[in-house]
């Protein structure tokens, strides 16, 4: 009695390669350029407040930029994530 060979890895088409690496670049330069750029803003909104009365600006400030500026980071990722996962699927050891 011999044993069932083991299934081959699946095979990776092009179109798959370059939407996985399509994602994954678009995605970097979303996390890259929304991230910085909510950072950059945290900080310069938050730098200069120092004081029991600005905490509630610097709160409502934090919460603004971090609703716009993180999702699109957030998005970016997502798409880093995924495009990663479409390079490297899971069956795939």
């Amino acid at each position: 009695m011999t044993l069932p060979s083991p299934e081959p890895p699946p095979r990776v088409v092009a179109a798959s390669l370059f939407f996985g690496w399509l994602l994954l670049a678009l995605g970097a330069l979303m996390v890259l350029l929304c991230g910085g750029c909510t950072l950059t803003f945290l900080v310069g909104l938050s730098g200069g407040r120092i004081g029991s009365g600005d905490v509630l600006m610097i709160l409502i400030s934090v919460v603004f930029v971090g609703l716009i500026g993180g999702v699109p980071t957030a998005c970016g990722g997502l798409l880093v994530w995924t495009g990663w996962r479409i390079l490297h699927p899971a069956g795939r050891r």
